[in-house]
């Protein structure tokens, strides 16, 4: 559609713009008007400043649909890139064997691609849950950082603001299992919103869900539907 307008635009203004040159250059009397006497037709001088900014607005608008085409292009490619990205990631990304080292920085940075830049916490789920003095020493290592969910069903999970994820990250290596579960969310979530986000097919009320089975990421599920996480923000 805007390809069309902008073609459009762009014959319009050269036909003022024709019309334009050619009543400027008539040979105008004292009064502003010139007679064809071949035509017997009258020309005002006005129309000149008439067809001249016909003739901008036309062009105006064919330069603003490019530019419009062009942006619209490079979203399109910015959001081909990102979900090429994301196949690339979900298809190697992998937890990796050593505490230390380029290869856990790596995969940190990669993990942390993956969250929507708008959520503010991140709540772990790992299974099977932590129990007793692991889920002590864990929460002990974290140094505060995260805050306890009591889950009906799943044990327990934990929050923790976005920011302080990267510092979480090291705790959660130490306490590998088998299953593990990062969920992102706009808000800070209850038990029942975690527990509904696990097992909503697209993730909602979380903006997404990454699931890890022993230490491959193999799933992710994101939100599609922007007015539910609207209405959550309004309600909360």
């Amino acid at each position: 559609m805007l390809k069309l307008l902008q073609w459009i635009s762009t014959l319009l203004s050269l036909l003022f713009g024709t019309l334009w040159l050619w009543r400027y250059l008539l040979a105008y009397n004292e009064q502003g008007v010139y007679l064809n006497a071949t035509e017997g037709a009258v020309y005002h001088e006005q129309a000149v400043l008439v067809y001249g900014l016909l003739a901008i607005v036309c062009l105006l608008f064919a330069l603003w649909c490019k530019t419009m085409r062009r942006l619209d292009a490079g979203t399109h490619s910015s959001i081909k890139a990102e979900q090429q990205t994301k196949y690339e990631v979900l298809h190697g990304l992998e937890w990796p064997e050593t505490m230390h080292g380029k290869e856990r920085e790596l995969f940190y940075e990669s993990l942390l691609s993956l969250i929507p830049s708008s959520a503010k916490y991140m709540v772990i789920v790992l299974t099977p849950a932590p129990l007793g003095t692991a889920r002590s020493a864990i929460e002990a290592d974290c140094n505060g950082h995260l805050r306890a969910i009591e889950m009906p069903y799943d044990g327990v999970a934990w929050c923790c603001m976005r920011s302080q994820f990267p510092h979480v990250l090291p705790c959660l290596f130490e306490a590998r299992r088998p299953e593990l579960a990062l969920l992102a969310f706009h808000v800070c979530p209850d038990a029942s919103e975690v527990s509904t986000a696990l097992h909503s097919k697209d993730a909602y009320p979380a903006a997404s869900v990454l699931f890890f089975d022993e230490g491959d990421l193999v799933e992710i599920r994101e939100k599609q539907n922007q007015e539910q996480n609207n209405d959550q923000n309004t309600k909360r």
